[in-house]
């Protein structure tokens, strides 16, 4: 399956359960929107993250945001920007020095996790997991952020809010709630 057809599935499967999930959808990143990321953060963007932009630019975040891959809300491009310029200064004031300029956060766990995604063309729309905490990429990875959508749409399609099989989703007042 196409990523944009497993978008689609995703779509019809949050306004049939999850209602105000899908409600707080954000419309489609226009083409000022994209060369804002582009131009500010100087990298291009995969394919696939051009792909969910174009489908939605994030989501409004009503009380839990429509996630991308298990556990990691979807930023709006501005956001995504600003999440990526401040890890950068960060990453490049820390002792460790871990951020590179060729990684763009494109959502969150709300707790201080990123879902990140690589723009160096060498391995360009790999996703992985970075918390500070650790101070490095950690946890969860993906070939491709298709791979990521289609690991939640699996999840969800099964009841689970992810690939773990306790992790079992609620929904409450129309919100897919982890």
């Amino acid at each position: 399956m196409s990523l944009a057809d497993t978008l689609a599935a995703f779509e019809a499967w949050l306004h049939r359960h999850a209602p105000a999930t899908a409600a707080d959808l954000l419309p489609p990143a226009t083409d000022d929107d994209l060369d804002q990321i582009r131009n500010a953060l100087g990298v291009d963007l995969p394919a696939d993250l051009l792909t969910v932009l174009r489908w939605h630019n994030g989501s409004g975040f009503g009380d839990l945001p429509v996630p991308l891959a298990p556990g990691y809300g979807m930023y709006p491009s501005r956001i995504m920007v600003a999440a990526t310029l401040d890890n950068r200064q960060i990453g490049n004031e820390g002792p460790y020095r871990p951020w590179k300029e060729t990684w763009l956060v494109i959502g969150s766990d709300n707790c201080g996790g990123y879902l990140t995604v690589e723009t160096d063309p060498s391995c360009a729309g790999s996703v992985f997991t970075f918390d500070w905490e650790d101070g490095r990429p950690h946890g969860r990875r993906w070939p491709s952020l298709a791979d990521a959508v289609a690991t939640v749409l699996a999840g969800v399609r099964a009841g689970r809010y992810s690939d773990d099989p306790d992790d079992v989703i609620e929904i409450e007042d129309g919100f897919l709630v982890p």
